[in-house]
């Protein structure tokens, strides 16, 4: 198994807080050269949340997340590949995908963020 799911799928946050989507690969060993996506999947569109590129280790956040997200750096080499999102808004809840791709393979979890008020 190479991403391990969350114990739930569905996670819940709070409007102003912080919340931790959790996304867990379990590999023998992550290369040094990877990438991480985050990907939100709304009504109307999809936004790329927040990008790693390992070859070049630069990060780009969508505007629309700017100083919200941020990844744990110092945790990828023990396959924590989980996005922190800080000041939680109503337009946050939806699904989001972590695709994670290394060794030319790519895999995916979905977890679905409900805001409460």
């Amino acid at each position: 198994q190479f991403i391990s799911y969350p114990p739930s799928n569905s996670i819940t946050g709070v409007i102003g807080e912080a919340v931790i989507l959790p996304c867990y690969v379990v590999a023998e060993k992550i290369p040094e050269i990877f990438s991480v996506q985050w990907i939100f999947n709304g009504q109307s569109e999809k936004i790329t949340v927040i990008t790693y590129d390992g070859k070049n280790k630069n990060e780009k956040q969508d505007e629309r997340y700017q100083g919200r997200t941020k990844l744990f750096h110092s945790e990828f080499k023990t396959g924590n590949m989980s996005l922190h999102l800080r000041n939680i808004r109503s337009s946050d809840k939806g699904l989001y995908t972590c695709v994670v791709s290394f060794n030319d393979e790519y895999h995916d979890v979905l977890i679905e963020l409900q805001v409460a008020g």
